[in-house]
């Protein structure tokens, strides 16, 4: 072979190597800024990652912190009521009617109550002893029972009181129930079954009445007097609605006045009636002025609840005292 043949060949050679050589540098300098590019954006969420633990783990901190401070908040309220029983005591006393308090202590107050119910009962029974039609004895007589078993359950009240007994006594109300039998026996016997279960039914509307007849009293020197059919038909209408009543109880008064016995629970007060219910009724059954003044109680009533609701809420310790004043439109 020709030497110029040989150095041509030898030149090809090497130039070839050299080009095989950068194409294969090209390769990997594209690899390799493939992999760089990938690492990058690997970078990134790994980054987004711990930006999200970070924010994760803060606000479990911050939860942890939150709980604990509830939880020591809790503790310490827990302590407070362990050290008001003197409290509670006092406000079990003060649920009680003022009459298991003060009558069966005193034989004067005693005797004057039982006269000023010789005064009410026959307008408390009023209502009943028209709508049964009961004749003037049997009005007297209807009324002597009531008076009769009211003394009977004083003076075993009384007598329970002198020998240290509470009227929850087994004892006590062992007599207290024969009194109640024995008023069972006179009523039915001048009433007859259905007219002594008609008395009971009335009995059970006797708070919703008082409320009634306050309100009749507040519009009767008014342009507006509450007669008495609108006054039955008003009783009929707030008893339906009262929530007592519905359960078989007494249908308590619309107008929550005593806390005493609420506060003695330490529980929430709840509206006696519920009045959005029967509003349409009570317009159509009152004029304006009726409706106005029964409508301004009935709120004021529903406002006076949620203060004394928001008064429990605000602190663990017993609210002792509550009172309110209503204010007529």
């Amino acid at each position: 072979m020709k030497a110029k043949t040989f150095q041509t060949l030898l030149t090809a050679m090497v130039f070839v190597a050299i080009l095989g050589f950068a194409l294969r540098e090209v390769r990997m300098t594209r690899e390799a800024t493939a992999h760089l590019a990938s690492a990058l954006d690997r970078q990134g969420e790994l980054q987004a990652e711990l930006r999200r633990t970070e924010k994760l783990l803060a606000e479990g901190a911050r939860r942890k912190s939150d709980l604990k401070n509830r939880l020591g908040m809790l503790q310490a309220a827990k302590q407070d009521l362990s050290s008001y029983e003197a409290e509670r005591r006092i406000l079990a006393e003060l649920g009680k009617p003022w009459r298991e308090i003060v009558l069966r202590k005193d034989p004067r107050l005693q005797a004057m109550y039982l006269q000023s119910e010789r005064t009410a009962i026959p307008q408390r029974y009023a209502a009943f002893v028209s709508a049964q039609g009961l004749s003037p004895d049997q009005a007297g007589k209807l009324q002597a029972a009531i008076l009769a078993d009211t003394e009977r359950s004083l003076d075993i009240k009384a007598s329970a009181q002198t020998q240290g007994l509470d009227p929850t006594d087994p004892a006590v109300a062992t007599l207290l129930n024969q009194s109640g039998d024995e008023l069972k026996a006179a009523l039915t016997n001048l009433l007859g079954a259905d007219g002594y279960s008609q008395l009971q039914d009335y009995q059970r509307t006797l708070p919703t009445r008082d409320f009634v007849n306050t309100l009749a009293g507040e519009l009767a020197f008014t342009d507006s007097p509450l007669d008495g059919q609108q006054a039955n038909l008003l009783v009929e209408e707030l008893s339906a609605a009262n929530l007592s009543y519905q359960n078989g109880g007494i249908a308590v008064s619309p107008r929550v006045r005593d806390f005493n016995a609420i506060m003695a629970t330490q529980s929430l007060a709840q509206e006696p009636v519920a009045w959005d219910s029967i509003k349409p009724q009570a317009q159509v059954l009152l004029n304006a002025t009726q409706f106005s003044l029964l409508n301004a109680t009935m709120q004021n009533n529903s406002s006076t609840i949620q203060l004394y609701n928001m008064l429990v809420q605000a602190s663990p310790a017993p609210l002792l005292g509550f009172s309110y004043t209503l204010k007529s439109p």
